[in-house]
C-alpha cells in the first residue's frame, strides 16, 4: 500500500517561474525568446518526478484500456478549460491572413477534442497555440503505469540514472534527425508544414522523453539515501545560474535544434531534485505570491495564450499593426496578465464550487 508523502513545497518556487517565463516567452518581449521553451520543459520533467513522487508503489491495473481510463481521470480537470479555450480561438481560423482550410480546420477540431492533435505528423494542429502540451499529457499519463511497473521490476538506483542518460542520449539523437528534416513538410498538403519545429518540439511521443526522465528523477529522489543537514544554498544558486546560462544558449543559437529541449534537460534534472531536498534558502522561499502563482499557473497556461491572442487581435485593428508591434508586448505583459489572473481565479472558483456540490450529493 503506497504511503501518502508530504507535498513538497519548495517545489512552487519552480512552478511559478516557469509558469512566468512562459508567459514571458508569448508576450513576444526580445529577452525572452527562448524562456518558454525552458517552461515548457520544465513542466514535462516536473509532471513526471512529481508522477511518480506521488505514485510510485500504488496498484495499477496493467492494461491499455485501463491506462487510457486513468489517463482520462488524470486529465479530467484540465480538459474542461481545454474544451473552452479551443472554442474561442476558432474564430482566428476563419479571419485573418491564414485561413485554414475547411478539411485542416475540421480534422484539427476533433482531434483536439480527442487530445491526439501532436500524436501524428498530419497537417493538423492545436487550436489554442499552448494546447499541445495537453496533448503530450494526455500521453505521458497513458504511459505512466506501464512506465511505473518497469521501474519497479528492473530498477535500482544506478539502472535509474543510466536509463536517464539513455533517455538523454535519445533526445540528442532526435535533434540531429531533426537537423536533417528541414523540408519534411514544405509545400505537402498531408504532412505538417513546420514538421522539423513540431519533431523536436510538440511531437508527443518525442516529448515523452522528458517526462519519463522526470520519472527516473523521481525514483532516485524516493530512493536517496538519508539525508544530512548540510546547505544547500549555494548549490541552489549555482543552479538557478545554470538554468540562465541554458536560456542564453537557447536563445544565442536560434538555428539549432537543441535549443528546444537538450540544452535545457540535465540543468532543470538537478533543479528539481536538488530543490525538492528543501536544504537552501533559494527553495525555501515560498511566500504567498509563490504559492498563488503556482495554484493559477495550470489553468493559467492554458487562459494566458488566449487572452494574449485576443489583445494582439484588438490592438492591431484599432490602433494598426505597427503600434501592436511596438507596444503589444508590455500590453501583454501587463494588462494581459491581469485578465489572465482574472479569469484563471473565476474559473479555478467555478470549478470548486461544482466539486463541492458534487461532492455534497
Amino acid at each position: 500500500m503506497l504511503e501518502k508523502r508530504k507535498r513538497i513545497e519548495s517545489l512552487n518556487i519552480i512552478r511559478c517561474f516557469s509558469f512566468l517565463l512562459i508567459c514571458l516567452h508569448h508576450t513576444k518581449l526580445e529577452l525572452f525568446t527562448s524562456s518558454g521553451y525552458y517552461g515548457v520543459s520544465v513542466f514535462l520533467i516536473l509532471s513526471g518526478f512529481l508522477m511518480t513522487y506521488n505514485h510510485y508503489g500504488k496498484e495499477f491495473n496493467y492494461s491499455l484500456i485501463d491506462s487510457i481510463k486513468y489517463a482520462i481521470n488524470k486529465i479530467k480537470d484540465l480538459y474542461p478549460l481545454h474544451i473552452i479555450c479551443t472554442i474561442a480561438m476558432l474564430p482566428f481560423l476563419f479571419i485573418g491572413d491564414h485561413i485554414e482550410p475547411i478539411l485542416n480546420i475540421v480534422l484539427s477540431i476533433l482531434t483536439n477534442v480527442l487530445l491526439i492533435q501532436e500524436w501524428l505528423p498530419l497537417n493538423i494542429f492545436s487550436i489554442n497555440g499552448v494546447s499541445w502540451f495537453i496533448s503530450v499529457l494526455f500521453l505521458a499519463y497513458i504511459v505512466f503505469p506501464f512506465f511505473v511497473r518497469f521501474m519497479e521490476k528492473h530498477f535500482n538506483n544506478t539502472k535509474s540514472i543510466i536509463f536517464l542518460i539513455v533517455l538523454f542520449l535519445l533526445q540528442i539523437v532526435v535533434a540531429i534527425i531533426d537537423s536533417k528534416a528541414t523540408d519534411v513538410g514544405i509545400n505537402s498538403i498531408l504532412i505538417k508544414n513546420d514538421f522539423s519545429y513540431w519533431l523536436v518540439y510538440e511531437f508527443a511521443f518525442v516529448r515523452l522523453i522528458d517526462f519519463l526522465i522526470g520519472c527516473c528523477v523521481g525514483y532516485c529522489f524516493i530512493h536517496k539515501d538519508n539525508d544530512n543537514d548540510k546547505d544547500y544554498t549555494i548549490y541552489e544558486i549555482l543552479i538557478v545560474l545554470l538554468q540562465v546560462v541554458s536560456m542564453i544558449l537557447s536563445a544565442v543559437y536560434k538555428k539549432t535544434s537543441w535549443r528546444y529541449t537538450v540544452v535545457f534537460t540535465l540543468f532543470i534534472v538537478l533543479l528539481i531534485y536538488v530543490f525538492a531536498l528543501e536544504k537552501g534558502k533559494i527553495s525555501r522561499i515560498n511566500n504567498e505570491i509563490v504559492k498563488y502563482i503556482s495554484r493559477i499557473s495550470r489553468p493559467g497556461f492554458i487562459i494566458h495564450y488566449v487572452v494574449f491572442r485576443y489583445m494582439s487581435s484588438l490592438v492591431t485593428y484599432v490602433l494598426g499593426r505597427d503600434i501592436e508591434h511596438t507596444y503589444g508586448p508590455l500590453l501583454k505583459l501587463t494588462i494581459g496578465m491581469f485578465i489572465t489572473i482574472v479569469l484563471c481565479e473565476i474559473y479555478i472558483r467555478i470549478e470548486e464550487r461544482f466539486k463541492n456540490k458534487l461532492f455534497n450529493k
